[in-house]
């Protein structure tokens, strides 16, 4: 796979991430959920989206 598609991959990864995470923080706030389970949900996104945001730092900073 070549670095324009890994990359196009991971930035569609990413957005996804970042939607799904805006979404469960509004309904964590919004229902009031405050529970353990949704919370370990949400930190896990949360350190996906991080991780993949670093792999396109890296790959943005090779590509210079």
């Amino acid at each position: 796979m070549n670095k324009s598609k890994k990359r196009r991959r991971l930035q569609e990864e990413f957005d996804y991430l970042h939607r799904k995470v805006e979404q469960m923080e509004q309904e964590r706030d919004n229902k009031g959920n405050r529970g353990w389970t949704s919370k370990g949900l949400l930190t896990k996104h949360k350190k996906l989206k991080l991780k993949i945001k670093d792999e396109l730092a890296k790959l943005k900073l090779h590509q210079m």
